[in-house]
């Protein structure tokens, strides 16, 4: 018998056969039930109905046999005896599984912060950095990967203008339905730095098995641009995590 077919209202009764069930022992008894719980064997005779002298019935409804995960098996007994034994199948606990997901990039353009808008060919100096964390926690685990990406922009000399800030934690990944992330196997941090030269967008590519595959930036531009046209794309690599499914049996 399994347990979880009684728990989800599958199965509400047993019905067993034989002869001469309303025979009684020397001491006045007829069938005797009992049920073996957290190792412990606990009289439930009480959910036992015999409607004939071969046939009787084990009440599994909520009125009868209080079923849960740490039963066992089930006795029937006559004259102290045990006549017959009937197993009570547990469900397997969930198994944690590692998969690979891809994550949405972030792009992010760094307010203004010092002199004036234009790098004007200084450079800039550029850091970038990400991160990435799980996001929005339930039980033990969460269901979402969240991550922020950071930017430093500073022209080489003149007046220092300088574009920087982190942006806010974004969502880069959600488990399906049902499903917690419980770790993060991929790196949690990347970070990649240079010196512009040109007035397009630069790749700096850090490669698999990294957090960041690729940083794309765009630095100095022919006009005004330090907190409206520079910015930065990370583009992350997949990432590997560790899930595992929900089981209201085992939550």
């Amino acid at each position: 018998m399994e347990v979880r077919r009684v728990l989800d209202d599958e199965v509400n009764s047993i019905t067993l056969y034989g002869y001469d069930f309303d025979r009684k022992d020397p001491d006045g008894k007829t069938l005797e039930l009992s049920m073996l719980r957290g190792g412990q064997f606990v009289d439930v005779t009480f959910a036992l109905t015999l409607a004939t002298h071969y046939e009787g019935k084990i009440n599994l409804a909520a009125n009868g046999i209080p079923m849960s995960l740490d039963c066992s098996l089930i006795q029937v007994k006559w004259n102290n005896k045990v006549i017959s034994t009937l197993p009570i199948l547990q469900p397997d606990p969930p198994q944690p599984k590692n998969i690979t997901v891809n994550l949405q990039a972030v792009t992010y353009r760094p307010p203004h912060v010092r002199g004036d808008s234009d790098f004007d060919g200084n450079g800039p100096y550029v850091e970038m950095e990400a991160w990435l964390a799980g996001a929005n926690f339930i039980h033990g685990g969460a269901t979402a990967l969240q991550a922020r990406v950071k930017m430093f922009a500073e022209e080489t000399e003149d007046d220092w203008t300088t574009a920087g800030g982190s942006s806010p934690w974004q969502v880069v990944y959600t488990a399906p339905p049902g499903h917690r992330i419980i770790s993060i196997l991929t790196p949690l941090h990347s970070f990649a730095s240079y010196t512009d030269n040109n007035h397009s967008e630069d790749e700096l590519c850090l490669g698999l098995g990294n957090l960041v595959e690729c940083f794309i930036s765009l630095g100095d531009t022919s006009g005004n641009e330090a907190g409206s046209k520079t910015q930065v794309r990370a583009n992350f690599a997949p990432a590997v995590i560790t899930v595992i499914k929900d089981d209201p049996y085992f939550n």
